[in-house]
Formats: structure tokens, sequence, C-alpha cells
């Protein structure tokens, strides 16, 4: 039943990812609507928990973009186990931390991408396209404690937290 909400958060991203907010997807100004749940994985569930969901969010921006499949899989997987890894080193419940981190994160694995496309498209404005990727690197370490808060409270991810067992009582 866990593994249900993980593909239903999955759909629900990736719908966002696509269509919304309706003017700005085309231009790109949204934040890392993928990454985000997997930054919540990473915040919440243990390194191998956490890892197999980025992949799930970053193997769905693979299908979606005209990258390589795996690309994105393999950064997503990285970022969310990187976060669970180390989020006992700082304060992960606070929202500037969150928000900073989020932010950080965002602009490393854009940034990855931006290379790579870079590398194989050397005619790209890197500069353009550095700009909108700060943007949305922004904008995806703003929406992130707001995400980390509504599930807070919701309690979605019950069940792949650190520590939750996963006997039914």
């Amino acid at each position: 039943m866990r593994w249900l909400r993980l593909i239903l958060l999955v759909l629900i991203f990736a719908l966002l990812a696509v269509r919304f907010p309706p003017g700005l997807v085309d231009r790109g100004l949204t934040p890392f609507w993928l990454l985000l749940p997997a930054l919540l994985f990473g915040f919440v569930s243990p390194p191998g928990t956490a890892a197999l969901a980025g992949w799930c969010f970053g193997a769905v921006v693979g299908l979606l973009s005209i990258e390589p499949f795996g690309v994105s899989a393999f950064l997503y997987a990285a970022t969310a186990c990187l976060i669970a890894r180390v989020r006992g080193s700082f304060f992960s419940d606070h929202p500037v931390t969150q928000s900073v981190t989020a932010f950080l994160l965002a602009l490393l694995v854009g940034m990855l991408e931006l290379l790579r496309i870079e590398i194989s498209t050397p005619a790209l404005a890197f500069w353009p396209a550095f700009s909108n990727l700060l943007l949305m690197a922004l904008l995806t370490g703003a929406a992130f404690p707001l995400l980390f808060a509504a599930e807070s409270r919701v309690g979605l991810l019950k069940g792949f937290r650190e520590g939750e067992s996963r006997v039914r009582s």
C-alpha cells in the first residue's frame, strides 16, 4: 500500500511538471516539480528508500525530456540519497535550512543537466539557460518548505519515514 502512494506522487508531480502553471511551463519558469518529492523522500526516509524514490522521479523526468534515459534518474537518486545520509548534520526541520538545501541541490542538479546538454549541443546559449535555471532553483527552494510542512500535517509518507516499523499493528 505504501508503494501505491509513491506511484500516486509520481503521477501527480509529473502532471504538475507538464501542465502547471499553464503559460510558464513552456518557458521553463517553474520549480523542479519532480525534484521536490525526491528531496522530500531524502528528508524523511532511510537512504535506500530515498534513492529508490529519487530514481523513480528521475526516470519520469527522463521520459518527459529529450535526455538519455537514466541520466536524470541517477542524478535524482544520488540527490535523495545524499540528503538522507547528511540530514542529521544540520537542522533538517528548520524551514530556512530546508529552503537553502533545496535551492543548492536543485541548482547542482540543474547545472549537471545543463552541462550535459551543453556538451552534446554546443550551439546552446549557456547564460540565458543559466538564468532560467537559477530562477527554477529559487522557486524549488521556496516551494520545498511548503511541501514539507504539508506532508508533515497530512502524513502522506507514513511508513516511509525512518524508524517506523513496516509491521502493521
